[in-house]
């Protein structure tokens, strides 16, 4: 690792005579306000050293200074990369820089750049640490399913990809708010208490499992309601089960609202062409 500064901000960089090309994460650019739109279109696939394609969402040119030497760079912008930045190849022969491992350091024109010292543990010791996940395949699976040109197609992959954040990829982040406590209106009904529907013997510790994973993640919580309707196992398409509650007596005595809500093509056609 070294030090140099890139669009004027400081940031430790791999240097990795391994790459072919420089990247740079896209969550430490937007962290500094470079998003989207300064991104240009990669006509070539990436692959990692696993051999598996990056997530590429474009490329940027950024501002570079090392060890004194200043230099405008292409960089391959990386989703969800473990580290900031990777100085490859093509920056270290833009650069002439040359590589001393023997002195620890990195030569380049106008100045030697000296390698960041490293942490060495002890052979005994144990470090957790939490790994960024990949989603680029559960977004390929999110995309299949759309029925649109292909440019449409890449044109949501960068939107998804630029809002990763903003989904629980694993059910994990799902949350909750607390702005509005919601409420169903079932007059003056009786609670309908119903008895919990039989679940077959190979399938009940994946329920467990499930209603433990869902109290972990708040997503639910313990009650002493006197209504209880009972859990189901719904097959997926993928051959899975999904956890589900049967609420169709309920339903039956709920008041119904006197306005019907928008459907999915009207709420998608309001939005028009809003950036």
């Amino acid at each position: 690792m070294i030090p140099i500064r890139l669009a004027n901000n400081y940031v430790e960089g791999l240097v990795d005579s391994g790459a072919a090309r420089s990247l740079v994460n896209q969550q430490w650019l937007k962290r500094r306000g470079i998003k989207g739109p300064r991104f240009r279109d990669v006509n070539e696939t990436l692959c990692g050293v696993t051999g598996e394609p990056l997530a590429i969402v474009g490329k940027v040119d950024l501002d570079l200074n090392l060890g004194g030497t200043r230099q405008t760079q292409t960089f391959a912008v990386v989703c969800h990369m473990a580290l900031d930045v990777i100085v490859g190849m093509d920056l270290l022969t833009l650069l002439h820089c040359t590589i001393y491992l023997d002195r620890q350091l990195v030569h380049a024109p106008r100045g030697n750049v000296r390698f960041l010292p490293t942490i060495t543990f002890a052979q005994d010791s144990t470090s957790h640490v939490s790994i960024e996940g990949d989603h680029s395949k559960d977004i390929d699976n999110l995309t299949k399913s759309v029925d649109a040109p292909p440019q449409t197609i890449k044109q949501l992959t960068n939107l998804i990809n630029n809002y990763t954040d903003v989904f629980a990829w694993d059910g994990t982040k799902l949350g909750r708010t607390g702005v509005v406590r919601h409420a169903i209106n079932t007059g003056q009904a009786q609670p309908i208490k119903l008895h919990d529907r039989k679940i077959p013997p190979c399938h009940e510790a994946l329920v467990r499992n499930m209603i433990q994973e869902m109290l972990d993640n708040n997503v639910i919580q313990p009650s002493n309601s006197p209504w209880a309707a009972p859990v189901v196992l719904v097959k997926k398409k993928d051959g899975g089960l999904r956890l589900c509650v049967d609420y169709r007596k309920l339903n039956r005595v709920t008041k119904k609202d006197s306005f019907l809500l928008p459907g999915m093509d009207d709420l998608l056609e309001s939005l028009g062409g809003p950036q």
